[in-house]
């Protein structure tokens, strides 16, 4: 109300100022800003990064995480229990979701040498090098999650060489899982022609095995202009062949007028990308 008040006064104010300009033949005055009424409220706002360092709580079986000593003979091998758990970001940071971990054993500063076996669940687990560190994958891809059930973690550790009163020191730690895509396979060109249905084709071919590349396909583009607008093609046109070679079908496989090239780009979940090209430049 005190708005539309203040916006008549002004614009009747303005029409005045006008008229009397016209009238007398002199320059508009120009009217003021609205000056202030009170006090004001300045702010400043620093801005920073989040750096999540608690998004994961490991603890002992007891719930306790102060450091545990064992005792245990040469070749022995002793039980290990623990738990893995959502830490205190997740009530921090309302915006933290979810987040995939890996659990580890850390070795590090004393001779690898001397751990005879690590195993987990049963099973044995082959250890790792890494900048001078070894380490063991007790767990992998765990999704830590807000208000989740601890998930219970095992591993059984033996020895093949005694402290002599200077005890092995090592740790469980956690690292976020990334999944290290590998080389996507290298594609040829194995043949190309109309098949039953006149529907023209192009198949191609690996030196790998292409089944699990193939079945984790996510996009396949094609260019019919020598690389320079993709298109998208469809899965469906794509088929596995019993040789483990892979046709296209279709538009896909048909040349643009004035162009003989057709470039194809392959994404699969795990793999890097891979092309393949083929036709008369």
């Amino acid at each position: 109300m005190k708005h539309s008040k203040l916006m008549s006064k002004l614009t009747k104010t303005s029409m005045a100022l006008l008229l009397a300009g016209a009238l007398s033949a002199h320059p508009a005055i120009a009217i003021p800003a609205p000056a202030g009424i009170g006090n004001e409220l300045e702010m400043e706002f620093n801005v920073y990064d989040v750096v999540y360092s608690n998004i994961v709580k490991l603890t002992w079986e007891d719930g306790e995480q102060a450091m545990k000593q064992f005792q245990t003979r040469r070749g022995s091998a002793q039980q290990v229990n623990y738990k893995v758990t959502a830490g205190t970001d997740f009530e921090d940071y309302t915006e933290l979701v979810s987040e995939k971990v890996d659990v580890l054993l850390k070795v590090s500063g004393m001779d690898p040498n001397n751990i005879q076996s690590v195993t987990t669940d049963g099973n044995a687990v082959q250890p790792v090098q890494i900048d001078g560190d070894t380490y063991y994958l007790l767990k992998d891809g765990v999704n830590i999650e807000r208000s989740m059930t601890a998930i219970n973690g095992n591993m059984s550790i033996a020895f093949n060489s005694v402290t002599s009163g200077n005890p092995y020191s090592l740790k469980i730690v956690t690292v976020k899982d990334e999944v290290q895509a590998q080389e996507g396979p290298v594609l040829h060109y194995i043949d190309n022609d109309f098949n039953s249905n006149n529907e023209f084709y192009v198949t191609f071919g690996s030196q790998s095995s292409l089944s699990d590349w193939f079945s984790n396909l996510t996009s396949v583009t094609v260019s019919k202009d020598n690389g320079v607008t993709y298109s998208p093609v469809d899965l469906s046109n794509l088929t596995l062949n019993s040789d483990d070679s892979i046709t296209i079908t279709g538009d896909a496989a048909q040349f643009q007028q004035g162009y003989w090239m057709l470039y194809y780009k392959f994404k699969s979940t795990g793999f890097g990308e891979s092309t393949f090209y083929w036709g008369a430049p």
